[in-house]
């Protein structure tokens, strides 16, 4: 090791933002550099050096979860609806039979 680099000391941290929130923490223990994501408090993964650790945390922030496809929530609502109106219907049905089992209304 020259002189002018200095090892990194065991239990370092490094703090990356998203914006105003913090996203990940990087911890330096023994077996490379552990990269924490904040608000889940979990490892994401462990890392040989600083710069690959940093590059994952900045690709993660990058790269977010995907997005619905489009016109996916329209047809789930549709699809909703679509029961919601066959069992009002199938209760109107029901309701009806159960009268006329009864005997309150003339068949």
């Amino acid at each position: 090791m020259s002189g002018h680099q200095r090892a990194k000391a065991r239990g370092q941290w490094l703090w990356i933002y998203d914006g105003r929130d913090l996203a990940f923490v990087l911890k330096h223990r023994d077996d490379g550099w552990r990269v924490i994501d904040h608000p889940k408090r979990e490892i994401v993964g462990t890392f040989a050096t600083r710069e690959l650790a940093i590059a994952f945390a900045n690709a993660r922030i990058a790269a977010p979860a995907a997005a619905p496809i489009a016109g996916e929530r329209e047809r789930d609502a549709q699809q909703v609806k679509r029961i919601r109106k066959h069992q009002r219907h199938a209760e109107a049905r029901r309701a009806i039979q159960s009268r006329r089992v009864h005997g309150r209304t003339p068949p």
